[in-house]
């Protein structure tokens, strides 16, 4: 901006409005998730070199077992309620305790016989030692 000159007051930004300061939260927002996604891959990759090489072609494959095993297994938990806490701490923000408390337990009703219904499924399907142990231990 030009300088006013001595003894003048440079013009005050304009207030942002309503919309524009959610604009630009969520530009922060996005951007602060678009790092985080970058840095949870690249540590991914690191990862999965690491093991690699430190553990051998059989053991990596039960732990990427595994992974998918977990992955598929939690979606009964999930069931999209992220979203719906999303969507009503949006309409209320006043309520955030009280739905973030109330999906928790919820979650945790779940996972409880999910986690053993896991563990039984994968024992009865006969799965090897190392892939049991990889699906206990991310379970």
């Amino acid at each position: 901006m030009d300088d006013p000159g001595p003894g003048r007051l440079a013009p005050a930004e304009p207030e942002l409005t309503a919309t524009e300061r959610a604009g630009e939260r969520a530009a922060k927002n996005a951007t602060a998730r678009a790092v985080g996604e970058i840095v949870g891959k690249l540590a991914s990759l690191a990862l999965f070199a690491v093991l690699a090489r430190e553990v051998g072609q059989s053991e990596l494959g039960a732990f990427v077992f595994a992974l998918a095993w977990v992955q598929i297994a939690a979606i009964p938990i999930t069931l999209g309620l992220d979203r719906y806490i999303l969507r009503l701490v949006a309409k209320d923000r006043s309520r955030i305790q009280e739905v973030y408390w109330n999906v928790l337990a919820f979650k945790l009703t779940l996972a409880v016989p999910m986690t053993i219904a896991s563990f039984l499924l994968v024992s009865a399907l006969g799965y090897g030692g190392d892939t049991r142990t990889a699906v206990y231990i991310l379970t």
